[in-house]
């Protein structure tokens, strides 16, 4: 693959394949540094990280996952950061249009694509953790021990430990050559060392929900016209029990999406559910508006949310189930989390 445009696509497809290690290989033959952990992270490929991300989301590696698609949110962070450096200089060097497009950059730039798509990934991400915190512990299977003895195993694992020790010290001895000056008394400061390279760390969070309170606020901020905030935002709102934030996502996404949308669907079925198991455990005044507006969701172009979960599902069933497999599918999967 030398061509750079070949490598990209074959590196992207592998990572929609979920054949991570096969993807690593193709994509560090156009890095810099080889097969270096954080040199991909140096130059802000964002693409790629997206895409191992949303791998390792389908591969159920949240961890992992969560390294990759907040690496993304560390880029924009660095974005914003290095803007307050071009306020003074633009006003000095009198580029006044460069300097208002950098302005018009600075209200849009958690628009961008790769930024929403990362932060629907970590929300997606922090969501599973909270459903089931114990596949924070899940670990990635290694392929060239699949089928060995234990003494194989460990065969294997001591060459790979002898490996990287040779390839650290080589590493190190790089490092020191290239930041030696003509008299040799110079050295370069070695590259930090990451604390947490798999997002271990990260997967343990305490906090799941409130992490991707961070991310949901942030998307309804600047991506509010897209339907999947919206949809995120039912979802974990829901599981927070604020109930009026989640209908006021509703009536929005309501809006944004046609008619019977499946994904849609299931998120107001479980919402459903989950008011009916609460609703005595918030205040009347709060009960008084949410009775209000759920009678009120025809106005929002839905069914009425004035029934009971199963009644809403089996009108949606009613309605929907022949009109593609993915309305079936919703349906079915409505009947599975209320039997749930």
């Amino acid at each position: 693959l030398a061509d750079r445009f070949l490598n990209t696509i074959s590196t992207r497809y592998a990572l929609r394949a979920d054949r991570r290690v096969m993807a690593d290989e193709i994509v560090t033959l156009f890095t810099k540094d080889g097969d270096n952990p954080n040199n991909l992270f140096d130059m802000q490929c964002m693409w790629y990280e997206t895409e191992f991300g949303r791998s390792c989301l389908r591969s159920k590696l949240y961890g992992k996952a969560l390294k990759k698609l907040t690496a993304v949110d560390k880029h924009f962070t660095d974005i914003v950061e290095d803007q307050f450096d071009f306020h003074t200089y633009c006003l000095r060097k009198n580029t006044i249009r460069a300097y208002l497009a950098m302005l018009r950059c600075e209200d849009t730039v958690y628009k961008h694509k790769f930024f929403v798509r990362a932060a629907e990934s970590i929300v997606e991400a922090y969501l599973a953790l909270f459903d089931n915190p114990a596949s924070a512990e899940v670990v990635e299977a290694d392929p060239e021990l699949e089928g060995l003895s234990e003494a194989e195993k460990k065969k294997v694992l001591k060459k790979r430990k002898k490996a990287a020790q040779k390839a650290e010290e080589a590493a190190k001895e790089a490092e020191a050559s290239k930041g030696k000056g003509k008299d040799g008394s110079k050295k370069a400061k070695p590259h930090k060392e990451d604390e947490d390279p798999d997002g271990e760390l990260l997967a343990k969070t305490e906090t799941p929900l409130e992490e991707a309170t961070k991310y949901v606020r942030r998307l309804q901020q600047h991506a509010g016209g897209r339907l999947q905030t919206q949809l995120l935002a039912i979802r974990l709102f829901t599981r927070k029990n604020k109930f009026l934030l989640v209908l006021q996502a509703a009536k929005k996404a309501a809006q944004l999406a046609p008619k019977g949308e499946p994904k849609l669907h299931l998120a107001l079925v479980q919402f459903l559910r989950r008011l009916a198991e609460a609703r005595d455990a918030f205040p009347p005044t709060v009960a008084e508006v949410v009775k209000l507006e759920l009678a009120s969701s025809a106005e929002w172009g839905l069914p009425s949310l004035a029934v009971s979960p199963a009644e809403y599902n089996q009108q949606y069933i009613a309605t929907y189930a022949t009109a593609s497999v993915s309305h079936a599918m919703a349906g079915a999967a409505g009947l599975l989390a209320l039997s749930g």
